[in-house]
């Protein structure tokens, strides 16, 4: 609750605090939009808990729970205990976490708003 309370009043708060003649349309327009757009992003932006943005490097690939049961192939074992990755493949999906991105682009939105409306 003090997430969507804080991008949405901040702007507001310090634009009218720097503006000389500060109007109220502007300020209670952008603390609209900036609780409509944090709610809206809360939903619509992926996250997947491990606070990680969306880099390309291979050590940002999900590794998760190992695809099989048997030993890799460098392991010694006889040859019906190696894993075959064509049998079992190993799918490795990409991390997605936008934590952080829901807030700073009600912020935005809420200062593009009170701008439009200030000036």
């Amino acid at each position: 609750a003090f997430d969507v309370a804080l991008a949405a009043a901040v702007v507001p708060l310090f634009g009218c605090f720097y503006t000389k003649v500060p109007r109220p349309a502007a300020a209670f327009a952008s603390i609209v939009t900036g609780i409509v757009v944090r709610i809206i992003l809360e939903f619509t932006l992926p996250k997947d808990s491990f606070l990680l943005l969306p880099y390309g490097g291979d050590e940002f690939l999900n590794f998760g729970p190992a695809a099989s049961a048997k030993a890799p192939v460098f392991v010694d074992v006889p040859a019906e205990d190696v894993w075959n990755p064509e049998e079992e493949p190993c799918d490795q999906v990409r991390f997605s976490d936008f934590t952080g991105a829901d807030s700073l682009g009600a912020a935005f939105a809420s200062l593009v708003v009170f701008v439009f409306f200030q000036f």
